[in-house]
């Protein structure tokens, strides 16, 4: 369930013209946590350790997900909406008449 969200949130904030932001969920996932917790929790647990990696690899990007998507996703949602409640006002403001 985690990678799915994970994995929803990197294509929303792609969709939104956020790429930086999708950078860093897609790093987390494949790269900088994935080998950082692969070395970590092998040395910790020992085998064990192997097995648990990618759970808590995905765990640990979705608190970077709903984090990134909580102050990159809202502000893009927000601007839009007030964008689109300016337009008609705007619109009746420049209309002759």
């Amino acid at each position: 369930m985690p990678a799915a969200c994970n994995v929803a949130v990197a294509g929303y904030l792609t969709a939104i013209e956020v790429p930086l932001a999708s950078m860093i969920v897609a790093l987390l996932r494949s790269w900088l946590l994935l080998l950082t917790l692969l070395w970590l929790l092998s040395e910790w647990f020992g085998p064990r350790g192997l097995w648990m990696t990618v759970a808590v690899t995905e765990i640990a990007t979705l608190g970077a997900s709903v984090l990134l998507y909580c102050t990159r996703g809202t502000q893009y949602v927000d601007s839009k909406v007030a964008h689109q409640m300016k337009t008609p006002v705007d619109a009746r403001e420049q209309a002759p008449g």
